[in-house]
């Protein structure tokens, strides 16, 4: 099935998305709205098969009840956005036909704790990588750029005030501070629900994240030795404010000290097309669907530095795992990784967990 909001002069590369749940319809939807020009959407996969409608009917498709129904012969990206429980056996029922030619995209945690082994499967696609959004930001994005243009100095601290979440938090200052592991994690409840994390990066940098997590109100801070980046209004000498700028509600990209940013094709895809009926109205939603734009766009893009392998969600999961366990978490550097990566590549080879 090819929608007929996907139709483009342009040849256009084809994706199977599998599940039309809450993350199908707040994100993944929209952003492949945006990108219709360049995607085209061949099936959508759930258990029974069932009519959508979307965007006030700019988007409307049945829904297929099986993979068996699916050409995956002429797909060039397998999206799926299940419950996690159900992502081994899906990996397993598409690893067993012709999927070389197939980048697979997989939601943070990547896979339940106990079903390591089915990343055993990965080698037969063509690629599996990471939705994780949260890398890809516009807020992250800008100040990553203004961090490596070297504006605010070598970066000490980064505060997070209920801006992030989990898997997410810790793929998000990664993505910051340039770290393909974390040293250590430190998590202690204040009370009435409120906890603060300290995350300390082996680049150097110190993370602290107050919780919960609510995108509504939530905000963070990079503080260097020269200057700092804010998403709210903070003065001080060499201080870059990032705000969000909105017309009649909504979302229309950023700026930098009351300058518009740049914007590169993606944006304008977004602004052009951003639907206006989203399930969640938050702030935070744009700013997720123009990140998973970007992680698309990579999926077919090796330049891309917004690929987010399966071995870095993997060790994301295993740190939070670790975290709600006994409130803490310690890895140390190992070659080119770390001794939990190592441990991780280990596990998954074996089946063991």
């Amino acid at each position: 099935m090819t929608a007929p909001w996907g139709t483009s002069q342009v040849e256009q590369k084809r994706v199977l998305l599998l599940g039309a749940g809450g993350r199908a319809k707040s994100v993944v939807l929209p952003a492949l709205h945006c990108m219709r020009e360049q995607w085209s959407l061949a099936a959508v996969v759930t258990r029974t098969p069932r009519p959508i409608s979307l965007f006030g009917g700019e988007m409307e498709f049945v829904t297929v009840g099986s993979l068996r129904e699916c050409d995956l012969g002429s797909v060039d990206v397998v999206i799926v956005a299940t419950t996690l429980e159900s992502v081994p056996g899906i990996v397993k029922e598409l690893a067993g036909q012709p999927v070389g030619h197939v980048t697979l995209l997989l939601d943070t945690p990547v896979l339940p704790r106990k079903s390591l082994a089915t990343a055993q499967l990965f080698p037969r696609f063509k690629d599996v990588l990471v939705s994780e959004d949260c890398i890809a930001l516009p807020p992250y994005v800008v100040a990553k750029r203004l961090i490596d243009e070297g504006r605010i100095g070598r970066v000490k601290c980064i505060y997070s005030f209920h801006n992030d979440y989990k898997y997410h938090a810790l793929a998000s200052m990664k993505y910051l501070t340039d770290s393909r592991h974390i040293r250590s994690i430190r998590w202690s409840g204040v009370g009435a629900g409120v906890a603060e994390a300290t995350i300390r990066m082996p680049t150097g940098p110190l993370v602290r994240m107050l919780e919960p997590r609510d995108y509504e109100i939530g905000r963070f801070l990079v503080v260097g030795d020269r200057g700092f980046i804010a998403d709210y209004p903070l003065r001080g000498v060499g201080g870059f404010h990032i705000d969000y700028r909105l017309e009649q509600g909504r979302y229309r990209g950023l700026t930098v000290n009351g300058e518009s940013c740049a914007e590169d094709d993606l944006d304008r895809m977004l602004g052009d097309s951003l639907p206006g009926e989203l399930q969640d109205r938050s702030l935070r939603t744009p700013l997720k669907i123009r990140g998973f734009m970007s992680i698309l766009d990579g999926a077919t893009n090796p330049q891309s530095p917004f690929r987010y392998s399966p071995e870095a969600g993997l060790y994301d999961m295993a740190a939070i795992a670790c975290v709600e366990r006994f409130s803490r978490f310690h890895d140390f550097g190992l070659g080119d990784g770390s001794v939990i990566t190592a441990l991780l590549r280990m596990l998954s080879r074996s089946g063991r967990c």
